[in-house]
């Protein structure tokens, strides 16, 4: 299944890479089989790229005559963080893209639903899921944005209190 990667990203970066490399060499590089660093570009997974492994990628782009990416890509990242907004709000982007993410991946399980005709109790549970993937990304972003609300709050005095 094709994921959307953001542009720029980690995982964007590393699939450029990966797709750059042979197996042997990336397996020189770092020691790993390319299926691993597919699982790693994967957004939706939650593994991240070990430094050590960026470098050797790295490395071993050069030896071919390539740029070095991540080495690049970090270094944005650092002015990204020092230029402007906080780490805090950094990670808030990439929680909104990953809701993203999580809606188009309902909204296929409802097309999918839709277009068998009849909505069979495993389409049920995907929808399921996909709508708890949903729901489980809003509530990081809702706790990102604001604490949880004290003991006694309802959802009407919350929404009063933001609009």
């Amino acid at each position: 299944m094709t994921h959307m990667r953001m542009a720029g990203s980690v995982e964007a970066v590393l699939m450029d890479v990966i797709n750059n490399l042979t197996d042997a060499e990336i397996f020189q590089a770092t020691g790993k089989k390319r299926g691993h660093f597919y699982k790693v570009a994967n957004p939706l997974n939650s593994m991240g790229l070990h430094m050590d492994d960026a470098a050797g990628l790295d490395a071993a782009l050069l030896a071919k005559g390539m740029p070095a990416r991540f080495t690049q890509l970090f270094a944005e990242m650092v002015a990204a963080r020092t230029a402007s907004g906080t780490p805090r709000e950094i990670d808030l982007d990439r929680k909104m893209r990953r809701l993203t993410i999580e809606a188009g991946e309902l909204c296929k399980a409802l097309d999918e639903a839709m277009i068998e005709g009849a909505l069979t109790i495993p389409g049920r549970r995907k929808i399921a899921r996909e709508a708890q993937d949903v729901i489980d990304v809003g509530v990081m972003i809702r706790d990102a944005c604001e604490p949880p609300h004290e003991a006694g709050d309802n959802i009407a005095s919350i929404r009063k209190g933001a609009a």
